[in-house]
């Protein structure tokens, strides 16, 4: 698979925001932890397996919204609008893009960037047009552009 030459700065700009962001977010991502924990008792991060850059396999990390084993429960799908798994916490905490936090982590270690395409988890059922075919292909061992850079917190989709 042809390798992709990221911008020259890119992957030192996010780990300085990565760290500087991770170190600022500690007092509120306390606070998250411990509403999750207190709401339901169970896991306080949700960890996904995900595709990343050139094919690989990342863990990707977020505070849980969904009830505990909403995974092998319903399987693994995005959620919609009135879903039933999202907790009461969860619902605040997606409404203000804050389970999101935990990521800064995954950027800090590589796995990810702020800016790049979506990375899909790996068995994810997706309808949207061309992530459909995409999967598609993952399925028969091949993977696409979508994946050769580093997968972003935010979608190249939201980002134009």
């Amino acid at each position: 698979m042809a390798r992709v030459r990221e911008p020259f700065l890119k992957r030192p700009m996010d780990v300085i925001f990565s760290a500087f962001m991770l170190l600022i977010s500690i007092p509120l991502s306390l606070a998250i932890a411990l509403g999750i924990k207190m709401a339901d008792g169970g896991p306080i991060f949700y960890r996904q397996e995900r595709w990343g850059r050139n094919g690989s396999r990342t863990t990707s990390y977020k505070f849980r919204t969904m009830v505990p084993n909403s995974d092998q429960d319903y399987g693994i799908r995005q959620a919609s609008e009135n879903d039933t798994r999202i907790t009461s916490v969860g619902r605040i905490l997606r409404a203000m893009g804050l389970d999101e936090l935990p990521q800064l982590l995954n950027i800090y270690k590589g796995d990810m960037s702020f800016v790049g395409p979506r990375s899909l988890a790996v068995g994810e059922i997706v309808k949207d047009g061309k992530e459909a075919i995409l999967l598609a292909l993952l399925i028969f061992g091949c993977y696409v552009s979508i994946s050769i850079d580093r997968s972003g917190m935010e979608s190249w989709r939201n980002a134009r």
